[in-house]
């Protein structure tokens, strides 16, 4: 997020390697995607985590990573995260001068609604 509270999120998906994403959502901070994004699984698996990572993309600089979930593919595979359904997204900003950051990963809850 930007100094101007504006924010342009996509969705960044990794796994084993690879990596696919959705399209960036310029300055939303409630972005909606509805999309699917596929990524070849192989058994026996390669990697053991899919990490999802929610990204702000700048257009100076790297883009800034918001926050992460990773799963074990395992439990993919079992059946345990059934699809589609809503995560919560961890993670602190990058800046250490931000008043969040501390909280944000001593409190997960507050890292939900950032």
């Amino acid at each position: 997020m930007d100094k101007w509270g504006k924010c342009d999120p996509f969705v960044r998906i990794v796994y084993a390697g690879m990596t696919v994403r959705t399209n960036t959502v310029k300055e939303n901070l409630n972005p909606v995607w509805n999309k699917d994004l596929l990524l070849p699984i192989s058994i026996p698996t390669i990697s053991d985590i899919i990490t999802i990572q929610l990204m702000d993309e700048d257009s100076v600089g790297k883009n800034e990573a918001m926050g992460c979930q990773s799963f074990k593919i395992d439990d993919i595979i079992a059946g345990k995260h059934k699809s589609p359904q809503w995560i919560n997204i961890y993670g602190a900003p990058k800046d250490p001068r931000d008043a969040y950051k501390d909280s944000m990963n001593e409190i997960p809850e507050t890292a939900t609604w950032w």
